[in-house]
This record gives structure tokens, sequence and C-alpha cells, in this order.
């Protein structure tokens, strides 16, 4: 039973049995016990659940190990503590990965821009260039060039367990490691990186787009994201004035035009947000979805202001 759950609703399904049933839900619900596959839905993401549902248990647990141990990586390491540089080193080389270690955020910036890696580990508080600012550089350099992203994941001592999933990518990355970390750990959490499906983030969705399209999308594409570069900063603003008044009609209206608008850029997350907000303006989780789709927004004008293929009316670089 594939179960396409509204927002807000409580599932009451007890006559079910819970291996039976995969709910279609908001990325921010979790149902113990109960399989989800986020929204906004892909086929992508159809294709890649039902495939692994094909394959009948221990198969799927044989081809898990056979896919572990076939993972071969390049890693780099960005670590300044001698020790836990050479732990983590020796302990991800046993296993076959290629390792390159460096002990300042400058020098791993530079390493990257020079060789492509798979995965970088990022130990936060290094000297000349902090790991924050490291994250930071990487990403607005991956969207200038539309280079493939990287996986960053975060070295720390520090405890970031209130941290959701959205939280860390919107920082830039796609996780952290606490330290101390055990052998055995690192290479099974690095191994669910990599055999996990992520979905885009909304940052990311437009560029995505751009990737998989073809010649003549692409230019619509385009098209639509000078469009919006030409009238961001109003639209914006004005999104986020009638968010803060109580007319449910000035909120469906700008809501409405929004997702048509993201609808075009080839952002669904976006689009969904806008979406909710024009069937229940004033709903429950008003608030939230307004403060998502206003950061996204921004981040959305940053990405394209950024972008080595649009400029803000159009004209060629030259």
């Amino acid at each position: 039973m594939i179960v396409d759950l509204p927002q807000d609703t409580a599932p009451s399904l007890m006559l079910v049995p819970l291996d039976k049933i995969i709910l279609i839900a908001d990325r921010d619900l979790h149902l113990r016990g109960i399989k989800q596959i986020p929204k906004p839905l892909t086929l992508t993401a159809l294709n890649n659940y039902f495939g692994q549902l094909l394959v009948q248990p221990h198969e799927l647990n044989t081809m898990n190990k056979e896919n572990n141990a076939k993972l071969k990586l390049k890693i780099l390491i960005a670590e300044d503590n001698e020790v836990n540089r050479e732990v983590t080193c020796r302990r991800l080389k046993s296993v076959g990965h290629e390792v390159t270690a460096t002990v300042d955020g400058q020098a791993a910036l530079e390493l990257w821009r020079s060789k492509n890696f798979d995965l970088i580990l990022v130990d936060l508080q290094m000297p000349l260039l902090d790991g924050m600012s490291l994250v930071k550089c990487i990403r607005e350099e991956e969207i200038k060039s539309q280079r493939r992203p990287t996986k960053l994941v975060a070295l720390t001592g520090m405890n970031y367990s209130d941290m959701n999933s959205r939280e860390l990518k919107e920082v830039g990355l796609d996780d952290y490691f606490s330290k101390p970390i055990r052998g055995t750990d690192l290479i099974n959490k690095i191994n669910q990186l990599f055999v996990a499906i992520d979905p885009p983030s909304p940052l990311d969705e437009f560029h995505q787009a751009l990737i998989d399209a073809d010649e003549d999308e692409i230019e619509d594409l385009k098209c639509a994201g000078r469009v919006f570069l030409r009238h961001s900063q109003t639209v914006i603003r004005q999104f986020e004035h009638v968010m803060q008044g109580a007319d449910a009609e000035s909120i469906i209206k700008e809501c409405h035009n929004l997702k048509g608008m993201l609808a075009l850029m080839s952002c669904p997350t976006l689009a969904h947000f806008a979406g909710e907000l024009e069937q229940v303006p004033h709903g429950p989780r008003a608030k939230e979805y307004g403060k998502k789709l206003s950061d996204g927004l921004r981040r959305l004008e940053h990405s394209l202001n950024l972008s080595a293929v649009l400029v803000p009316h159009g004209q060629d670089k030259n």
C-alpha cells in the first residue's frame, strides 16, 4: 500500500501491517517503523526504491557487501592534529581508499582545486582557513564552475546532534563525524554516505536540471533564471512583506505566482512550499514554510548570481 500522506495528517492504518505500507510524506515527518519516500516525489526516487525492493533480502545483503568491498574513493583529509590524521589515513588506506592528507584549510582548498576528490573530511578548527570557511569556498566555486559536488564531512569534537540533514546541507556539509572516531564506524558511515540516495537540495535543483536537460530545455531554463535574477530582489521583498501581514488573499496570490515561476525553473522543493502556502495560507505550518521558502529564494538568488552560465540581464559575458 503506497499512501500519499497529506500535510499535518496523522496516519490511521492500524488494519494494515506496517511492513506493507510506504508513505509518500514530507521530509520533516519521521514515523517509526514505516517506510517513507520523501516529497516532492520523483521518478528517480521511485525507480531506486523499488529497484532495491525487487532484490531478495539475501541478495541485497550480498550486493551491499560487494559494493562496500569495491568502494574505492579518492579522499582528502584536512586535519591539523597529527595523531588523528595518521590514524584516519591508515584506516582508510587499509580498505583500499586513495588518501591525501594536509594540515590546514588553505592547503586543502588548493589540493581540491587541482584534483578531483570523492570525499573531503574537514576538521572544523584548522590554521590559515578554518573548516566552515573551507566548506563555503568549495561550495561557491562548485556553483560558479558547474563542478560536480564533492561530499564534505566535518570532523569535530563539538556536538551537532541537534542539527538535522536539511540544516547540515544549508551550511554546505553532507554529514559530520564526532571525535574520537572508531575505525569501523568511520568506514561504515562513509559506505552509507555513498550508498544513500540524496535528494537534491533546493540550492542545487536548478543547476541539476541544467545538467539533465536537452539543448532546447537548457535555453528555457537559462531564460527563466535570468528573468528571476532581474526581479529577484523585488520578488523576495514582496513575498516576505505579504507573509508578515494577515491578508490570506495576498499570500495566496503571491504564492501562486511563485509556484509557477519555481516550477518553470525546475525547483520542485521550493515550488512545493509555495503550493502548500497557497492552499493553506494560515495553516499550522505556514510560518515554517514561509521561512523555508524565503531562505530558499535567497539561496537560489545567491547561487544564480555566482553561476558561470547566467548573467543578471541576459547579456553575454563579453
